[in-house]
């Protein structure tokens, strides 16, 4: 076994276990949901307390910018993204496009599921359908993976390339903000989303890992 294939092994071991990490953890959180633990319960209300306030500005754009976390907004930049790199990347093309689908199949079947109610409190913004996990905040975690996952396999080294990937890094915690902010989601259903989007995203990205490697040991054989 060569050296190159032992560490691409490794790596690939890594985001196997990081991304069952994320749902052994989603795994914990979907049964306090169901038992309605009231640890969970003092969490959430505990986060919604210094997230939540009354300021009118501030509400106006949470209500705007949150709308970029929408269902219709990660599918229109995942087929952007899979239309770009579909002529000169195609193997990624298709990471990009099955890894964020298969983040909405998944967070749908397992909010109709647990269908736990979204908060009792007044949304400040139009919704349907169950609160656990979030959405948008799974999209948005899986976009933006998929995104720094791309950056890192085809921009050049830069040293503002770090600032760029801790950017869109940020996207999707401030997103998960404003769906607190906006009494539309729990804390807990958004670390949920966070920890679905990861998750998938890291598994997604090792098997990717593993089809390329066979890939180029064909290309190099042929």
């Amino acid at each position: 076994m060569s050296l190159l294939q032992t560490q691409s092994d490794r790596k690939r071991s890594i985001l196997i276990n990081s991304g069952i990490f994320c749902f052994l953890i989603l795994s914990g959180l979907t049964a306090l949901v169901l038992t309605t633990s009231k640890a969970l319960a003092v969490f959430d209300d505990t986060i919604i307390k210094v997230i939540v306030n009354h300021d009118t500005w501030q509400r106006f754009w949470f209500q705007y910018l949150t709308q970029l976390g929408s269902t219709i907004s990660i599918i229109l930049v995942t087929i952007l993204l899979f239309s770009c790199l579909f002529g000169h990347h195609r193997s990624l093309a298709w990471f990009s496009l099955i890894t964020p689908l298969l983040t909405l199949i998944t967070n749908f079947l397992i909010k109709n599921l647990i269908q736990r109610p979204r908060p009792t409190a007044k949304h400040l913004v139009h919704v349907t359908g169950f609160s656990f996990p979030s959405g948008h905040a799974a999209g948005t975690m899986v976009l933006a993976s998929v995104c720094v996952i791309l950056l890192f396999q085809l921009a050049p080294r830069h040293d503002s390339k770090w600032l760029l990937e801790l950017l869109i890094g940020l996207f999707p915690i401030f997103i998960g903000i404003t769906r607190i902010y906006l009494h539309v989601h729990y804390p807990s259903d958004v670390l949920a989303g966070w920890l679905e989007g990861l998750g998938i995203s890291l598994i997604s990205w090792s098997f990717w890992l593993k089809k390329d490697r066979k890939i180029s040991k064909k290309n190099n054989t042929g």
